[in-house]
C-alpha cells in the first residue's frame, strides 16, 4: 500500500486556521495536449517517477514562494512539493492523487527500459508576468490495475496548471477510461485532487517514512456533473471524511483553484470581537464588547448563506453542514469578518 493511502487508513492531523482560502471556478475548456514540453520519463517504462521541474517564474503556495516543482519516488505519485527538504514543513499540491503507472509496465523486470506507453512532461507558456506552468499527464495508468490483470485497461489524461500573478492552480482533464475502479484506485471513490496547506514528514536515516498534514486542506468533491470545494479538518478526515473525487471528471472539465479574499473584506480578526468556542458544533459563542448591529454568514465562495441576530452573544450555526465559514459582523458604520469552522 502507498504512503498516501496508509496515513489516509490512519489518521489525518490538521490545524483550525488557514494561511489562504480558495475558491473553485469550473470550465468546459477544450482539451490540447502539449507536444513540445520536456519529458521527465524519456520512453522508459516506469512505476514511479521523479523529476525536477523549473517553472520559469515565481509562484507562491500559501506562505512560501518558489521556482521548482519536485515529484519524488520518497512521497506518492501526484504530489507536487516545492523542495526537498523533509526536515521543514511544506504545502503539497495534490495533483490528482493516485498510483499511476507507465500502461507497458506488465512485467516488473522491464521496468528502466525502453518501450513506455505513459509520457510526463511539462513546459512553460506565455509572455512575462501572464505566463503558464503545465505538467501533463499522458496516457498514464494504475499500477494495481496493471498487476491484478496483467494488462493495462485504464488510464487518465490530464494537466496541471501554474498561473504566474495569480498564484491560480488550475486541474484539467482530457479523456479517461476506467473499467477498475476497486484496482486503479485502491477501493477509494477516486483521485484526491486539491491541496495541503501544510504536509509534516516523518524521516528514518533521511528516509520519508510518512506523511502528516498540519494544517487544513482543499479538496475537490463531488463527481464531475457537481464538483464542489471542500475544506478538511482533522476530526472530519478522521471520523467520516472524505477528500476523494467520485470517479474522473469528464474530459475537458477545467477545475481551477483560486486564492481569494471571499468575496468579501479582508479578514480582520479585531480584538473586540472573538469567538470563545471554535471550531463549533451547534452555536457560536461571541464575546463582544460593542454593540452588534447585524450578523452575516457566508461560505468561502462569498455566498450569504444567513442573517442572524445574536441573543446573549449566541449564534446558532446548527443548520450549516460541515466546513469552513466566515461570520460577518456589522457595528458603527464598520465590518469585521472572523473565520469559524463547523464540525
Amino acid at each position: 500500500m502507498s504512503k498516501f493511502y496508509r496515513f489516509l487508513s490512519a489518521f489525518l492531523v490538521l490545524g483550525c486556521v488557514v494561511n489562504a482560502q480558495y475558491t473553485l471556478t469550473v470550465e468546459d475548456t477544450p482539451y490540447e495536449e502539449i507536444t513540445n514540453g520536456t519529458s521527465i520519463t524519456n520512453g522508459i517504462i516506469w512505476q514511479e517517477i521523479q523529476g525536477e521541474l523549473p517553472l520559469g517564474f515565481d509562484f507562491t503556495l500559501e506562505d512560501i514562494t518558489f521556482n521548482t516543482l519536485y515529484v519524488t519516488t520518497s512521497t506518492t505519485e501526484g504530489l507536487l512539493l516545492p523542495t526537498l527538504d523533509f526536515s521543514q514543513n511544506m504545502p503539497v499540491i495534490c495533483a490528482v492523487v493516485a498510483e499511476f503507472a507507465d500502461r507497458n509496465a506488465i512485467d516488473f523486470d522491464s521496468l528502466g527500459e525502453e518501450g513506455g506507453l505513459s509520457d510526463v512532461s511539462y513546459t512553460t507558456i506565455g509572455e512575462p508576468g501572464e505566463r503558464i506552468f503545465i505538467l501533463q499527464y499522458k496516457n498514464v495508468g494504475f499500477e494495481d490495475e496493471i498487476w491484478d490483470n496483467d494488462s493495462s485497461n485504464d488510464f487518465m489524461n490530464f494537466q496541471i496548471w501554474l498561473y504566474e500573478g495569480s498564484n491560480k492552480i488550475a486541474y484539467h482533464f482530457g479523456s479517461s477510461e476506467i473499467n477498475y475502479p476497486d484496482s486503479s484506485f485502491w477501493g477509494v471513490p477516486g483521485p484526491s485532487i486539491g491541496l495541503f496547506s501544510e504536509l509534516q514528514f516523518e524521516l528514518e536515516n533521511n528516509y520519508v517514512v510518512d506523511f502528516y498534514p498540519m494544517d487544513n486542506g482543499y479538496f475537490i468533491l463531488g463527481d464531475s456533473d457537481n464538483p464542489i470545494l471542500s475544506v478538511q479538518t482533522d476530526e472530519e478526515i478522521m471520523g467520516v471524511g472524505d477528500i476523494f473525487f467520485t470517479g474522473v471528471p469528464a474530459e475537458h472539465k477545467k477545475l481551477i483553484l483560486e486564492p481569494s479574499n471571499l468575496g468579501v473584506n479582508d479578514l480582520i480578526i479585531s480584538q473586540s470581537y472573538k469567538l470563545k468556542n471554535n471550531p463549533v458544533h451547534n452555536s457560536l459563542q461571541l464575546n463582544s464588547i460593542e454593540r452588534i448591529e447585524k450578523i452575516e454568514i457566508y461560505d468561502l465562495n462569498g455566498r450569504r448563506l444567513k442573517s442572524v441576530m445574536p441573543s446573549n452573544n449566541i449564534i446558532p450555526v446548527e443548520f450549516l453542514q460541515k466546513g469552513m465559514y466566515v461570520l460577518k459582523l456589522y457595528s458603527d458604520n464598520k465590518e469585521f469578518n472572523i473565520k469559524f469552522i463547523k464540525k
